[in-house]
């Protein structure tokens, strides 16, 4: 009996869909779906409506008007959440290339004025060299901290430094001073950002040793300058020579960085002669006699004690 009814319920659901005139049953069928529909409670949260179906089977998404993908606007939110930092990122990585893009160029004009002031210090003028100083800073304003760029700025206000020695009518034209001081305060700067760069110690000394300055500062100058370019032959040499022109001013501990300066200047001159760093020029030094007095002092047994027993 209920197979029967079941089969007649169907039958008869049938006999009724099937009853409208040719043409006109879609239409109808249609009509009556969107009437119950209407008639539906609005859907609790998380639930999908039928007033707006959707074909998840189809891989096309549900419209945005409809409540099937409630949490696509949040999604968007999240999404743009995670965009924005990712762009201010690349806009300030882009900038900080730009600005140190810029600042090579500018130290590149540095460093070409420099070199041609090398060759012939007549060739820039006083207009030129303010034009040179404003790059320097303009440099030092994009790249504040670089120390190569202090290196630099220190190499300039010594060159400077030469010309006043030499009271060249350029600095009177200028009305620039102290530029020894000014050499030394951008070797400090530098070393405060890379302590370990030997070649800004070197600097240093060089600087102390023009200001005649024979204090602690120069002792621990020269120390760090001597052991952290251990094999640098320019920063060897200049050590030496400067150290025996004022080994009668330095203290005991500086003049023993002295000894070791000479001593890495000999090796290295052994492995790679160079005239321009030519070991004879320490060992011919008015002052090397001092430098063995001493060895023999603190009974130090170094290579170049040889050369001292030769004289």
């Amino acid at each position: 009996m209920t197979v029967v009814r079941l089969f007649g319920f169907k039958a008869h659901v049938y006999t009724q869909m099937s009853s409208y005139p040719p043409g006109s049953g879609s239409t109808a069928g249609m009509q009556e779906l969107e009437q119950r529909q209407e008639q539906l409670p609005n859907p609790g949260p998380g639930m999908v409506s039928l007033k707006h179906p959707c074909n998840l089977d189809s891989g096309n998404p549900c419209r945005n008007d409809g409540l099937a993908y409630k949490g696509m606007g949040l999604s968007r939110g999240l999404q743009a959440a995670l965009y924005l930092p990712a762009i201010l990122g690349l806009i300030i990585l882009a900038n900080i290339a730009i600005r140190w893009s810029l600042a090579d160029v500018y130290s590149t004009q540095v460093s070409h004025h420099l070199d041609t002031v090398k060759k012939d210090s007549s060739n820039k003028n006083a207009k030129q060299w303010r034009q040179a100083r404003q790059q320097l800073e303009r440099t030092l304003e994009l790249r504040p901290a670089y120390a190569r760029y202090f290196e630099l700025g220190e190499a300039f206000y010594q060159k400077l430094d030469s010309l006043e020695f030499r009271k060249d009518p350029l600095i009177q034209e200028l009305a620039w001073h102290d530029n020894a001081l000014e050499a030394l305060n951008y070797a400090r700067r530098g070393l405060g950002l890379t302590p370990s760069w030997p070649y800004l110690w070197n600097r240093l000394v060089i600087s102390k040793f023009l200001l005649k300055q024979f204090d602690n500062e120069l002792t621990g100058g020269m120390e760090r300058a001597v052991h952290l370019g251990p094999w640098v032959q320019p920063i060897q040499y200049g050590v030496a020579i400067l150290g025996l022109g004022y080994w009668p001013n330095l203290q005991d501990a500086a003049q023993l960085h002295v000894l070791q300066a000479i001593e890495q200047t000999l090796a290295m001159d052994q492995i790679n002669h160079s005239k321009v760093y030519d070991a004879k020029k320490v060992l011919s030094h008015a002052n090397f006699s001092q430098t063995c007095e001493k060895l023999a002092q603190d009974m130090i047994d170094w290579q170049m004690y040889i050369h001292c027993s030769s004289k």
